[in-house]
């Protein structure tokens, strides 16, 4: 953010939060409208991290991502001992069958590889379908507390340079958020065997 953008946030925030603006009409008159503003500062960083809901799919997703690695072990478990027995085997059979055997090699070590990613790109999909509903979910509590408290201007704590604590609604942002999404489902839509 610019300079002269982080100049006029922070003169906004030296403006009294119970103070009038005075808002004079185009054609001169001297009838004003008041209008009061009600600020708030949230750290969204904070709530992402300690949020129940964003530490389930972390924790669902480490889980997937350890499963993936125990089939990539032995899947290479499996591929080493078939190339093993194609080394044993090229001095016995002749050279179509060996060529064959190795087209044959390549061909399951290629499609453990798509596999594999295939697994990859499943878990990725599953985070992302969780990520959104959590993230619908937070949007959803910050609004309902900045509206309970009358707040008309939000920013994010990154943006401000000082603010009081009054200001913040870290805390309340994330009970609600817990309260009303304590779980979120990844849920894996796994690729066939090969």
């Amino acid at each position: 953010m610019g300079l002269i953008v982080r100049a006029i946030l922070i003169g906004l925030l030296a403006v009294p939060l119970s103070g009038e603006w005075e808002a004079h009409a185009q054609d001169g008159n001297s009838a004003s409208n008041s209008m009061e503003v009600l600020i708030g500062v949230i750290n969204m960083e904070a709530v992402v991290r300690d949020a129940q809901a964003r530490k389930d799919i972390d924790s669902q997703v480490a889980e997937h991502a350890k499963r993936i690695q125990t089939d990539i072990r032995t899947v290479e478990k499996t591929l080493r001992e078939s190339e093993a027995e194609l080394g044993r085997q090229r001095s016995v059979v002749s050279a179509e069958v060996f060529e064959a055997k190795k087209k044959e090699f390549l061909e399951s070590m290629s499609k453990a590889q798509r596999h594999m990613q295939a697994n990859r790109a499943a878990v990725s999909a599953a985070k992302g379908v969780a990520m959104k509903t959590f993230e619908n979910a937070m949007r959803e509590a910050i609004i309902e507390v900045a509206s309970e408290k009358g707040i008309s201007l939000l920013f994010r704590r990154r943006e401000v340079v000082i603010a009081p604590k009054a200001l913040e609604l870290d805390r309340e942002v994330l009970a609600l958020l817990n309260k009303k999404l304590p779980a979120v489902t990844v849920d894996v839509q796994w690729p066939v065997e090969p």
